[in-house]
């Protein structure tokens, strides 16, 4: 493996928040799931660096007719975060999401009542790169609260927190989502529309 120095360049455009949608999947209507390096192989000639660690590889495989569906995040309202967890020499990590639907309507507290014990594949998109959180064998939480607000210009809607046990820190998605409609070229952001004939 090659051990580069990690610099910053300056200049170079670097905005904070997240998308203002979020793509989300259930755990059961997807049969195979994108892969990632976990231990490193010095044998291995592809594992040049150690960015072969924290990129997946493939795509997700949905059942046939599900797809991703679209979150709307109020833009300003979202993050990603991840700390790490666990004990020494057993170290993992965990990945959250916040983010912000801003208005309590039937389909978000649906989505509320839904995922609150159901099992979600989140893919959030930040500065150009799309994240996943979920792994096909650790636990995803999925947890929201609502509120009103108490007057007319107070903060409302519903708040979404995921939290993602995962071997790797926001695991980037270079692969194809399928959404309503179509599906996004993650490596690039380009939508395609899914053929009529």
């Amino acid at each position: 493996m090659n051990k580069v120095d990690i610099d910053f360049a300056e200049g170079q455009i670097n905005p904070g928040s997240i998308a203002d949608e979020v793509y989300v999947a259930f755990k059961s209507d997807i049969t195979a799931f994108p892969t990632i390096t976990d231990d490193f192989d010095p044998s291995n000639s592809s594992q040049t660096t150690l960015n072969s660690m924290v990129n997946l590889t493939g795509g997700f495989t949905m059942a046939t007719g599900k797809k991703f569906i679209r979150l709307y995040n109020t833009q300003g309202q979202g993050n990603l975060s991840y700390e790490t967890i666990g004990e020494a020499d057993g170290h993992l990590f965990k990945n959250k999401l916040e983010c912000k639907f801003p208005k309590i309507v039937d389909d978000i507290r649906a989505f509320a009542k839904y995922t609150a014990n159901t099992k979600c594949i989140y893919v959030v998109k930040h500065a150009g790169n799309f994240y996943v959180l979920g792994h096909p064998d650790y636990p995803v939480v999925t947890t929201t609260s609502g509120d009103t607000g108490k007057n007319a210009e107070d903060a409302h809607g519903v708040t979404i927190n995921v939290e993602a046990i995962d071997s790797t820190p926001l695991p980037k998605y270079v692969g194809t989502l399928v959404v309503e409609g179509g599906s996004i070229a993650c490596e690039t952001g380009a939508f395609t529309a899914a053929s009529t004939t």
